[in-house]
């Protein structure tokens, strides 16, 4: 156990002296102009690689790339400012950023311009169209975000015909890649026989999938095959435990189910408390107003 600790040191050390020579040889090349250096640097100060984290550092030498035209610091400088970091948040500025990083060609930056067109963020009218252009671009580059995204504008007929079977097709290809909400709506479309042929084995295995990446509404898409018997057995135990790690989570809709499982002993003793106790985290919550609203029914049914 010893050698095994010393072994451990030994290999943090040797790491931290590659970050540090790295870094050395980085600061060496950036003072010689060398913009691909200098975004290399902010990338280890954005994500703390050998540094200690530090978002205004990294800022700083990701604007020093950009002057001299570096596209992937423009990109960076995007995400930056869309999230936050370093700096005050200003989709205008993201979105200029990420519209330099497009025109340089950057997968990432591409993608964000169709996010920002398909949500209207940084002064931009709402624009599927434009939104599906700038994906289709990104999406042809693997990009696995534009995968997923457009996926859901051909799943929703916007922007683009409706058409579940590229939809299912996009999904799936951004699902090999683990993208969570690519492997539950292909599981959804598996399920409902949309775009495929009904098949609930590769619904329950795609919900399995992004379940287990940490996705919530495929753990309460599982609750219910275990709770309907769909494709597997009927276990309403199992499906309390689906529903309880997605209400955990926060998901409102699986906080409801927890609920009604309380409420009417399904998996569980019948306890009417715990019943509205989930029943008013449900009813909480605005990311779901559907939900809020049944729960907020739940409640005046049973009492709060």
């Amino acid at each position: 156990m010893k050698k095994f600790l010393y072994s451990i040191i030994i290999l943090i050390i040797a790491c931290s002296g590659a970050h540090s020579e790295n870094l050395r040889t980085l600061e060496a090349n950036a003072k010689l102009g060398d913009a691909e250096s200098m975004n290399k640097i902010g990338v280890m100060y954005h994500n703390g690689e050998g540094v200690e984290k530090n978002y205004s550092e990294a800022m700083k030498w990701y604007r020093q790339a950009a002057e001299l035209g570096y596209a992937r610091a423009f990109d960076n400088m995007g995400w930056m400012y869309q999230n936050g970091q370093g700096v005050e948040k200003d989709l205008a500025k993201a979105l200029e950023c990420f519209r330099k990083g497009a025109e340089g060609n950057i997968s990432r930056s591409i993608n964000q311009m169709g996010w920002f067109y398909a949500h209207g963020l940084g002064g931009l009218e709402q624009d599927y169209i434009k939104a599906a252009e700038y994906y289709k671009k990104a999406a042809l580059k693997g990009n696995t975000a534009s995968q997923y995204n457009l996926g859901g504008l051909y799943a929703n007929g916007q922007g683009v015909e409706q058409n579940y079977h590229e939809a299912l097709r996009l999904f799936e290809q951004a699902g090999s890649k683990n993208h969570a909400g690519a492997l539950r709506y292909a599981g959804y479309l598996y399920q409902h026989g949309k775009g495929t042929s009904t098949d609930r084995k590769k619904a329950f295995e795609y919900y399995s999938r992004a379940a287990e990446l940490g996705d919530v509404v495929a753990m309460n898409n599982l609750g219910v095959m275990y709770s309907d018997g769909i494709y597997v057995a009927r276990n309403v135990k199992k499906a309390f435990e689906w529903y309880k790690k997605a209400a955990d989570k926060g998901y409102p809709l699986a906080q409801r189910n927890i609920g009604n499982m309380y409420e009417w002993g399904k998996g569980v003793s019948k306890n009417k408390a715990r019943a509205r106790e989930w029943y008013k985290k449900a009813a909480s919550q605005n990311t779901d107003l559907k939900t809020k609203e049944l729960a907020e029914k739940d409640l005046q049914r049973i009492g709060k």
